[in-house]
């Protein structure tokens, strides 16, 4: 039985409230979108809304044109990125975008992190990566989800299975085991 609008709404909820109590998301940053194949809808968090006050119905419900069909709340920020990666990566129905404090200072230094421990090899196979560093140009146009794309698609070329623990292939969930598995490494 395919799931509701409604449920993905829950699950998207459950995801961004955990990433949140976790501390890999902090006052209104990082989204979780999922992802609803067979109907066509991206439901994911609103733009600018804390996560104490968050609900299951203040989340945006679109296609993927952006067009809102469930909430009165501005979709975040960061969906035409996440609509450009739905597109370019079919087997993706999730996205978990944090702002974890470690994993972020790795980026802003532009340092991949390096495997340090058992936890992080048996799910990353190798350092995570980093994404050069971008040009003004391609922060103020829709360069940064093409670049993402182009990115994550050189790299998913010679990952193995486990290597992309930020994309999920379950047609029925949000990640939950893979953001468990991220949150350990980052900690790390």
């Amino acid at each position: 039985m395919a799931r509701t609008i409604e449920q993905l709404r829950k699950e998207v909820l459950a995801a961004n409230i955990e990433i949140f109590r976790r501390g890999l998301a902090q006052f209104t940053f990082g989204n979780v979108s999922g992802f609803d194949r067979e109907r066509g809808v991206v439901v994911i968090k609103p733009s600018g809304v804390p996560y104490a006050k968050l609900t299951a119905k203040m989340l945006v419900a679109c296609d993927l044109n952006g067009k809102v069909a469930r909430g009165a709340l501005r979709p975040s920020s960061d969906l035409p990125t996440h609509l450009v990666l739905y597109r370019a990566f079919a087997g993706v129905n999730a996205i978990v975008h944090t702002h974890s404090p470690h994993a972020t200072a790795w980026a802003q230094a532009g340092r991949e992190i390096p495997c340090f421990g058992t936890t992080h090899a048996d799910h990353f196979h190798g350092s995570v990566p980093v994404t050069d560093a971008m040009t003004a140009r391609e922060i103020s146009g829709d360069y940064v989800a093409k670049e993402k794309v182009k990115w994550l698609g050189d790299w998913m070329r010679t990952a193995k299975p486990g290597d992309v623990v930020y994309l999920n292939d379950d047609h029925e969930s949000v990640p939950k085991e893979h953001a468990d598995v991220a949150i350990e490494c980052d900690d790390v």
